[in-house]
C-alpha cells in the first residue's frame, strides 16, 4: 500500500471517530433533556427501558471510539515503514482510549443526573 493510500484510509477513520462521537453526544443530550423535562414522571420500568438502551448505545460507540482509533494506530504503524511520521502524525495515535474513557464518564455523570432528578434533596 502506498504512503497516499494509507493516509486516505487514516483520513476515512478519523472521520469515522468524528462520526461516533456526534452519534454520543446526540444520544447523550437527548437522554440529558429527557431526564431533565420528564424523568421525575417516568415509571421505574421506563427509565430502567431508557437508562439500559442509553447505557448500550454509547457504550457501543465508545468501544467503536477504541476500534477506531486502534485501527489509526495500525495504519500509522504501516506508514512508518515507509517515511518517518510527522509530528502530528505521531501525536495523533492512541488518543482513542482518551476519548472512549471521556465517553464512559459521560455515561455515568448523565445517570447521575438522572437519578439526582428522580430523587431530589428535600433539604
Amino acid at each position: 500500500m502506498t504512503e497516499y493510500e494509507i493516509l486516505d484510509l487514516v483520513g476515512g477513520e478519523s472521520a469515522q471517530s468524528a462520526t461516533q462521537f456526534t452519534l454520543y453526544l446526540s444520544v447523550l443530550f437527548a437522554y440529558l433533556i429527557t431526564a431533565y423535562f420528564v424523568g421525575d414522571k417516568l415509571t421505574r420500568a421506563q427509565v430502567f427501558l431508557l437508562s439500559g438502551l442509553y447505557i448500550f448505545v454509547n457504550l457501543a460507540q465508545a468501544w467503536g471510539m477504541v476500534l477506531t482509533m486502534n485501527r489509526v494506530g495500525e495504519l500509522m504503524e504501516m506508514k512508518a515503514e515507509i517515511s518517518p511520521l510527522t509530528e502530528w502524525e505521531e501525536g495523533y495515535v492512541g488518543y482513542g482510549n482518551l476519548w472512549a474513557i471521556a465517553m464512559v464518564i459521560g455515561v455515568l455523570a448523565s445517570l447521575y443526573f438522572m437519578w439526582n432528578v428522580r430523587h431530589p434533596n428535600t433539604e
